[in-house]
């Protein structure tokens, strides 16, 4: 971004734009009077609250953010509807629990509170944030096919949209941030989507990953409509990783190769003498 950008040349702008034209609101927009108790199964229960709880890693990954991008106002203020729209998410799908029954304590969300380490390159932040939104997008659309229970069907839908237009805004920042951290960038890039995606049938989430000593016993990947979900979302996830990069990757067999291609002893060897 150049200092003397207009405001309408910012990202963060275009991305208000978009999102203020289909952005939802809570209590207008979900058929909170609809809902559904005896169509409620044991599994929407689980699912839910495994949802909500990761949900909550909101709030130290906003902290990180605005810590980490602190040198990019654009980003910074990208956040801020990330910020707002996330959270979101963990209040509606708690509101439905609390129609279940279920309550959260404050020990299974507050310790997702705590900051986790900040990333140290833009570009690689960026993938692994567009990696968890398209995930959890393809789940959410899944699981609003697939619940009978209205209410819980409809959150899932609007989360399933938020989800995936944040990672076209993560993409749009990656591709920038590819650019202006050059090889370096692109290596960042194959090798944080190798640490998340080296396993396709397992679904990590920074939400597990940096909060081990709470992680919930449940996981997603080990119910069987997961792994549809799963590669449907990894999918989309190689398109707008070779789009940032230039690189063709359709595989972590792709990301793998040319990572070892990129190796910094690799460009020491051959470079010209």
């Amino acid at each position: 971004m150049q200092p003397n950008a207009s405001y309408d040349d910012r990202e963060y702008s275009r991305i208000l734009d978009r999102h203020e034209h289909v952005r939802w609101q809570l209590n207008r927009d979900l058929p909170w009077d609809g809902f559904r108790p005896e169509r409620v199964t044991d599994l929407d229960r689980r699912i839910v609250y495994t949802a909500a709880v990761s949900e909550f890693t909101t709030l130290a990954a906003s902290h990180n953010f605005l810590r980490e991008f602190a040198d990019d106002p654009d980003f910074s203020a990208w956040v801020s509807i990330w910020f707002y729209e996330e959270t979101k998410h963990h209040y509606a799908l708690r509101r439905w629990l609390a129609l279940c029954g279920i309550p959260i304590p404050d020990d299974e969300v507050m310790p997702r509170a705590r900051p986790y380490p900040v990333g140290t390159s833009h570009a690689g932040t960026c993938t692994m944030n567009i990696i968890s939104e398209l995930r959890a997008a393809n789940w959410y659309a899944d699981m609003a096919h697939t619940t009978s229970e209205p209410l819980l069907a409809a959150i899932m839908q609007n989360l399933a949209a938020d989800e995936a237009r944040h990672a076209v805004a993560f993409a749009a920042f990656g591709k920038r941030y590819v650019a202006r951290e050059a090889a370096a960038g692109v290596r960042a890039v194959l090798a944080m989507a190798y640490f998340w995606l080296a396993d396709p049938t397992q679904v990590k989430h920074p939400a597990d990953y940096f909060y081990p000593d709470v992680a919930i016993d449940f996981r997603i990947d080990g119910i069987s409509q997961a792994q549809s979900a799963l590669a449907r979302a990894d999918a989309k996830i190689f398109g707008y990783l070779s789009e940032m990069t230039g690189l063709s990757l359709a595989s972590a067999r792709d990301l793998k190769r040319s990572l070892r291609a990129l190796l910094p002893q690799r460009e020491a060897l051959e470079a010209p003498a």
